[in-house]
């Protein structure tokens, strides 16, 4: 196994892809805590953005470190952005805020994502590989996307394969709240 993989650094000349794929079935609307899994979402795409920007800064102007796709799936798919946006654009036009309700076709979403990085994985070839951020409440209504999710793994970069990772929202996941995170799991 290569060692080297996963070391390519975003920069402007080498910014790197994240596509958001978000769960925004009628599940998103139930309450997590004291507001709607759906506002957590929107929340967390908000500060990630704003940490995207914070890392991208240089003389007070934002960099094109990162590229940005976000892609919203129920009972059908929508692209958010019509595509993949450079950071400094999706500050200019704002963060979208998204609105939940349908059922839940995942592999949907996950063929939306296959379809996207089918079209664009070539020009990435010397970019950080890219990273599918999944948020999700886990909750799916349709199909099992586990063999697209596979397939999508196995596309690369000279970084290294795509990325997947999946951000659970949902209330009392836990049997016990963690009461310190550096010793969870211990």
């Amino acid at each position: 196994m290569n060692s080297m993989l996963y070391t390519q650094p975003a920069t402007s000349l080498t910014p790197a892809l994240i596509i958001y794929l978000i769960d925004a079935s009628h599940s998103m609307n139930d309450l997590c805590g004291p507001m709607t899994k759906i506002d957590l979402v929107n929340r967390a795409l908000r500060d990630v953005i704003k940490d995207m920007v914070r890392r991208s800064m240089r003389d007070g102007v934002v960099q094109r470190r990162y590229k940005v796709a976000i892609l919203a799936y129920s009972s059908e798919v929508v692209d958010v952005l019509g595509g993949i946006r450079d950071l400094p654009d999706l500050v200019r036009e704002g963060t979208p805020i998204l609105s939940a309700g349908g059922e839940t076709d995942t592999t949907a979403g996950f063929a939306a994502v296959e379809t996207l990085l089918q079209e664009n994985i070539a020009r990435f070839q010397s970019y950080p590989a890219p990273l599918v951020c999944h948020l999700t409440d886990a909750l799916f209504t349709e199909s099992d996307p586990s063999s697209l999710i596979k397939r999508i793994q196995t596309m690369t970069v000279n970084d290294g394969p795509v990325l997947i990772e999946n951000v659970y929202v949902a209330d009392k996941m836990l049997r016990a709240s963690v009461s310190d995170w550096h010793t969870w799991g211990a």
